[in-house]
Parts: structure tokens; C-alpha cells; sequence
């Protein structure tokens, strides 16, 4: 990694907030839902963009549009199908639909 590369020490503060919350509310999920052992966090910057990951080794979720809508489910962007009463990772998507990122 290039020193132009390198995250600044600190970020603006709502970036760090929203940052903290997003991955607080994936561990939650990832713990209630998922059935992970293990996840992997990691942030850097790719030109000027933070980039966030985490993986895990969970179950997964649906990607899969097709699925009824009868029983409340949502498709957000990407084509992710959310089960009714799911809304942890709606709560994500707008977390960083607020800061102008995208959710994959």
C-alpha cells in the first residue's frame, strides 16, 4: 500500500460514526441470523473512496428477485432479497446511501 493509499488517521466524524454503526449492526445480524464462526473487518481507501468489507462464514442470504412479495419481503439494491421483519441491513443500505456509498 502506497502512503497516497493510507486512510487519514482520523475521518470526519459523521463517516466515523455511520462506519461504526454499519459494521455494529452487521455483527448483530451476522449473530442473530447468519450462524458465523468467524468475520473478517477491514477498511481502506481506493482512490477517494473508504472502503469497507466484511465477510464471514455465515449461511448467507437470498439474492434472488423472483422470491414472492406476498409476505413482506423487500429487494434493495443489488437485487438482495430482505425476509419481512429483517431490517438490519435496510438500516445498513441507508447508512450508506447517506453517505453517497453503495452496498454490495
Amino acid at each position: 500500500m502506497s502512503s497516497s493509499d493510507r486512510l487519514p488517521k482520523r475521518l470526519p466524524a459523521p463517516i466515523e460514526v455511520a462506519l461504526f454503526r454499519i459494521v455494529q449492526e452487521v455483527l448483530v445480524n451476522m449473530r442473530k441470523h447468519a450462524q458465523a464462526r468467524h468475520v473478517t473487518i477491514s477498511l481502506s481507501k481506493e482512490a477517494e473512496r473508504v472502503v469497507l468489507s466484511v465477510q464471514d462464514d455465515g449461511i448467507g442470504f437470498e439474492k434472488q428477485i423472483t422470491r414472492s412479495r406476498e409476505n413482506g419481503d423487500m429487494v434493495i439494491n443489488g437485487g438482495w432479497v430482505i425476509p419481512n421483519g429483517h431490517i438490519g441491513l435496510i438500516g445498513t443500505q441507508e447508512r450508506v446511501n447517506l453517505l453517497g456509498g453503495d452496498l454490495n
